[in-house]
C-alpha cells in the first residue's frame, strides 16, 4: 500500500504541477516526492538508507556513476529510434529553439529529472522491495511503463535501460551514483551524443 502511495503521489503531482512552467512544474514534482517518499519511510519505520541513501563514498560512486552512464548510453545510442519518445522529443525542439533552451533543458530535462525519476523508479522501489531480482524487475517494467514511447522495441529498451539503474543501485547501494548516472545521460542527449533517452 506505501508504495501504491508513492506511485500514485508521482502521477498526482506530475498532473497538478503540468502547467506552472518546465522548470518550476518538475522542481514542484521533485519537492512533493521528496516530502511523500520521506514521510512514507519515516511512517513506516524505515529511513532514507533503505532507498539507497547512505554514507557518502565519492570515489567509489563516481565509478559506478560513469560505468552506469556508460551502459545506459550505448543501449539508447544501438538500441533506441531517434524518436523513440515522440511527445517529449518535440516538447523539448520547442525548449530548445528558445534562446535560453540549453539551460532550460539541462536544469529541468538533466537535473531534475535525473534527481526525480531515480528517486522514484529506484529508490523509493528500493526501500519497499528488499529482493534484489524483484526490485529489479519492478523497477525495470515501471520505468518503461510511464514513458510514452513510439514502437514495442523502444518499450523492451527502455526496460533494459530501468535494469541498470536498479543493478547499479543493487550493486552500488548508493542511490546518488545512479541520480549522477542519469543525469550524466540526459546531459549528454543535450549536446547531441545520441538519442532522446529521457524525452
Amino acid at each position: 500500500m506505501s508504495l501504491f502511495i508513492v506511485i500514485a503521489g508521482y502521477l498526482a503531482a506530475g498532473i497538478i504541477f503540468e502547467g506552472s512552467g518546465l522548470v518550476l512544474s518538475k522542481a514542484c514534482v521533485l519537492a512533493s516526492m521528496i516530502a511523500l517518499i520521506g514521510y512514507r519511510l519515516k511512517s513506516t519505520g524505515l529511513g532514507w538508507k533503505a532507498a539507497g541513501w547512505g554514507p557518502a563514498d565519492p570515489l567509489r560512486e563516481l565509478a559506478w556513476a560513469g560505468g552506469c552512464a556508460l551502459a545506459v548510453w550505448a543501449l539508447a545510442f544501438f538500441f533506441l529510434h531517434a524518436d523513440s519518445n515522440q511527445a517529449g522529443v518535440s516538447r523539448w525542439s520547442a525548449v530548445l529553439d528558445r534562446p535560453d533552451g540549453k539551460l532550460v533543458f539541462f536544469v529541468s530535462g538533466c537535473l531534475i529529472t535525473g534527481v526525480l525519476e531515480e528517486l522514484v523508479y529506484r529508490g523509493a522501489l528500493r526501500a519497499y522491495i528488499r529482493r534484489d531480482a524483484a526490485f529489479v524487475a519492478a523497477s525495470a517494467l515501471l520505468f518503461s511503463a510511464f514513458h510514452f514511447l513510439s514502437t514495442p522495441w523502444d518499450y523492451v529498451v527502455y526496460a533494459a535501460i530501468g535494469a541498470v539503474f536498479a543493478g547499479t543501485l543493487v550493486a552500488s547501494r548508493s542511490l546518488r551514483a545512479v541520480m549522477l548516472a542519469h543525469v550524466l545521460v540526459n546531459t549528454a542527449h543535450l549536446f547531441g551524443l545520441g538519442n532522446w533517452v529521457r524525452y
